[in-house]
């Protein structure tokens, strides 16, 4: 089970208990001064195991399914998080999940909804629906079917492009939330850069506008603090990788 105490606003105060009886402390012990306690199942298997369908839902017609993505890596660990690393994929039955869902609660605009399949038996389950964007949504772009203007066109009543997905790979990376890995023990420093290999989009670098990430480039180098000499290195590995991997 995981428990996550509400007022505090981000997953990486969540905790993992394995009994109820476990469980049952923190949940005492929060509820007297934190009335919004959420407690989940926690389903078993890695961040690879946790996947993300992003689409539009429309009111005349049936949701449409542009981008499966599949984790590689999140921060934080180990319970939930947000994707570091990520790839597109396919998975039929995960886009006809997600479809079904949309259709059931008549939702309209874009959306992201996330399972997870249980380890050993690959049984999907469904985790949380986000109706809007996040940063994953710069991975539709890159394949040919940007959502963010297919939901603008379906606002104005306009016709859609086609919107058959794209079979390429995309290998997606947060290149200033990634590190963090590292940073923490989780992975070694070569462990880390070798996930970028196949690196061939990155959440904020981009040389024909490139003042999104020199603004997140600051704060970042703010927030490394001492580990700032390890996001630098990190960095510099990355972005030599994925110039070499472009070309």
């Amino acid at each position: 089970m995981r428990w996550h105490n509400s007022l505090f606003g981000y997953k990486r105060f969540m905790g993992v208990e394995r009994t109820r009886a476990a469980l049952e402390a923190p949940v005492a012990e929060t509820l007297p001064r934190c009335p919004h306690l959420l407690v989940s199942s926690y389903v078993p298997g890695g961040p690879e195991a946790n996947y993300t369908v992003m689409g539009l839902g429309r009111r005349e017609h049936p949701p449409l399914i542009i981008t499966v993505t599949r984790k590689l890596r999140q921060v934080p660990q180990p319970a939930f998080g947000a994707a570091s690393l990520a790839e597109t994929c396919v998975d039929d039955e995960l886009a006809a999940a997600a479809a079904s869902f949309v259709k059931e609660v008549g939702l309209v605009g874009p959306f992201e909804l996330e399972f997870k399949r249980e380890g050993g038996t690959g049984r999907p389950w469904f985790v949380e629906a986000n109706f809007r964007f996040s940063a994953l949504v710069e991975m539709t772009s890159d394949g040919e079917t940007s959502l963010p203007h297919l939901a603008y066109l379906d606002a104005l009543g306009g016709d859609l492009p086609d919107t058959t997905p794209t079979h390429r790979r995309i290998c997606w990376v947060d290149e200033f939330r990634d590190w963090r890995l590292c940073a923490t023990g989780q992975l070694t420093l070569d462990e880390l850069c070798r996930g970028y290999s196949d690196v061939n989009h990155l959440s904020l670098f981009d040389r024909d506008d490139p003042e999104p990430f020199d603004i997140a480039l600051r704060r970042a180098r703010e927030e490394a603090g001492a580990s700032l000499p390890l996001f630098e290195l990190v960095l510099a590995r990355l972005l030599k990788t994925f110039e070499e991997v472009g070309r």
